[in-house]
């Protein structure tokens, strides 16, 4: 197997993030948007909220952040076959796609639960060996080499070393996030789906959507734009960010689409929609509410950006 040079240096960055991350692993946590970045394990967002009421999707294509892999994997757990992901951090790649991808195909539902629902911060070292084994070989490739050399760093190390971005409360209730960890038949749903589905990874930052992408009938953009302020440093950050999601839901949406925005009480998202006079103050939280579970409809969204 010949391994791109990318890959490599992927590798390199990673075990050199994984020397740092007992140093300043807040640093590395909180602060910016990096290439190589520690990991969300599970997904911190109510995306049951999202997904438990709606049917199966079907003949849909989908637009999403990678990140933890369940924005996607609730998607397909719905019926969505065609998925485009992005993210600016490299290693959601290895870790969504690669490795967790590989955990729903090969593991029962209750060895899933086991090995990512974790209680006590521990891992099971057997059922991740049993997960790297069954990988497409170039992520099997990285994760052998990284735990190899991590050695040096490290006794017995574990993938879940490099996770981060959640506390213990989130990760026990994880499987209550999850439209496909509701229960065992969701997730054998999820198996079944992901045996016809393609995702495909860009590594990007989400300013280069709208000329990087097509049209989808869904795009999730999680809680990105409640960082604004980092994606667009300096004066007018917020204006910037209002341009830019008119850009994508003009441009990058199908008509009779959906656009996810996310995170009830999110910063960007309060002040996208209390800066729309047609949204009576006494509904504004009705509205949102609605929002959270059903998107902002293409043609009927109220985006605007202050002048």
């Amino acid at each position: 197997m010949i391994i791109p040079e990318q890959r490599r240096k992927d590798l390199a960055c990673t075990l050199e993030l994984y020397k740092r991350l007992y140093s300043d692993f807040e640093e590395l946590r909180t602060k910016d948007f990096k290439e190589y970045n520690v990991l969300y394990m599970m997904t911190n967002e109510q995306l049951n909220d999202i997904w438990h009421k709606r049917k199966q999707l079907g003949n849909c294509n989908a637009l999403s952040v990678l990140a933890s892999g369940d924005q996607a994997f609730n998607l397909i757990n719905k019926g969505v076959l065609s998925i485009d992901t992005y993210d600016i951090n490299r290693l959601t790649e290895y870790y969504a796609l690669g490795f967790k991808k590989t955990a729903i195909e090969t593991l029962s539902f209750m060895d899933f639960l086991n090995l990512f629902d974790r209680y006590d911060l521990e891992w099971n070292s057997d059922l991740e060996r049993e997960v790297i084994k069954n990988m497409p070989d170039e992520y099997r490739w990285f994760w052998q080499e990284f735990l190899y050399s991590a050695k040096d760093i490290k006794r017995n190390p574990s993938i879940f070393d490099l996770v981060g971005g959640c506390g213990i409360i989130d990760q026990i209730l994880c499987d209550r996030k999850n439209n496909y960890l509701l229960d065992e038949n969701e997730y054998k749903l999820l198996q079944e789906n992901m045996k016809k589905a393609k995702i495909t990874f860009s590594c990007c930052d989400i300013k280069e959507i709208p000329k990087s992408f097509g049209q989808y009938n869904i795009i999730y953009l999680s809680n990105i734009l409640d960082y604004y302020k980092q994606i667009f440093r300096g004066k007018h950050s917020l204006q910037k960010a209002y341009k830019l999601l008119t850009t994508i839901y003009m441009k990058n949406l199908k008509d009779s689409g959906e656009i996810f925005l996310t995170n009830l009480t999110g910063d960007f998202r309060t002040k996208l929609f209390l800066d729309n006079p047609e949204i009576p103050q006494n509904k504004y939280y009705d509205y949102l509410n609605e929002l959270i579970a059903t998107g902002i409809p293409k043609g009927k969204a109220l985006l605007k950006t202050k002048k």
